[in-house]
């Protein structure tokens, strides 16, 4: 405990915590969900700096144990842990004790302006499929440095940069994208009916993630194709195929 007034010791736990958090993007991201802001160092510099709170967990508190840590240095809170078992029915268990702090039901509200953390809220996105997303947007980023990312209320899109060739919706455990085709078939991509110009595709484990990259690598060059010949890429834009359907 008394390492925390050493500023040494404290500024290299401080950068062990923050280089741990930072190794890890789904772990990053929900730190910063949890905490309400990117600046997880300032965070964990105020953190540090705070008077350290000890928690004691018993199965049952009495006057020794309490006799014990008066002269502990800091006064712990004690929390009594009881377990019951019903006799006729041993498996089914009870745990009884009182939370460490009060907890909160966290609400979404609507921000002025969108990220990354919102749509993981939002939609409560599992651990998976955050590491799912954040694998794929390292790969489409890495497409060309031209490459533009906006997060809008309910989807997180993808432009070339003149352009978006890719729209993406996070689902609890999976991505749920529409790709710019311009009518051509690609591997694992299906056709969207009265939408003939983009295609669908969803992905819901790592193995997905190749196939997927590879139609989202396609969608983009697609999409520069279609800017340079002047072409109508828009999600109603009409087709041949649809023009052959309304006559």
């Amino acid at each position: 405990m008394s390492g925390l007034d050493n500023p040494k010791s404290r500024d290299t736990l401080l950068s062990a915590l923050h280089k741990e958090i930072e190794s890890d993007k789904v772990l990053e991201a929900t730190v910063m969900r949890w905490i309400g802001s990117t600046k997880i160092h300032q965070f964990l510099y105020d953190l540090l700096r705070q008077p350290p709170k000890v928690v004691i967990i018993i199965d049952e508190l009495g006057e020794k144990v309490e006799e014990e840590f008066k002269h502990f240095g800091i006064q712990p809170q004690f929390i009594e842990f009881k377990t019951f078992v019903r006799i006729d029915v041993p498996d089914v268990r009870a745990n009884l004790f009182e939370p460490i702090s009060e907890v909160k039901e966290k609400s979404i509200t609507e921000p002025k302006e969108y990220d990354l953390e919102y749509h993981f809220q939002r939609k409560n996105v599992t651990a998976k499929a955050q590491e799912l997303y954040l694998q794929l947007d390292r790969e489409i980023r890495n497409i060309d440095e031209s490459v533009q990312i906006k997060y809008a209320r309910t989807a997180i899109t993808y432009y070339s940069p003149e352009k978006m060739f890719v729209f993406l919706r996070l689902g609890k455990d999976s991505l749920a994208l529409h790709i710019f085709t311009d009518q051509e078939k690609i591997d694992g991509v299906k056709n969207i009916k009265e939408h003939e110009n983009w295609g669908s595709l969803h992905v819901e484990d790592k193995s997905e993630l190749p196939e997927a990259i590879s139609a989202i690598k396609r969608s983009f060059e697609l999409m520069k194709e279609a800017i340079k010949n002047n072409k109508n890429t828009g999600w109603y834009a009409l087709t041949p195929r649809t023009n052959i359907i309304k006559e």
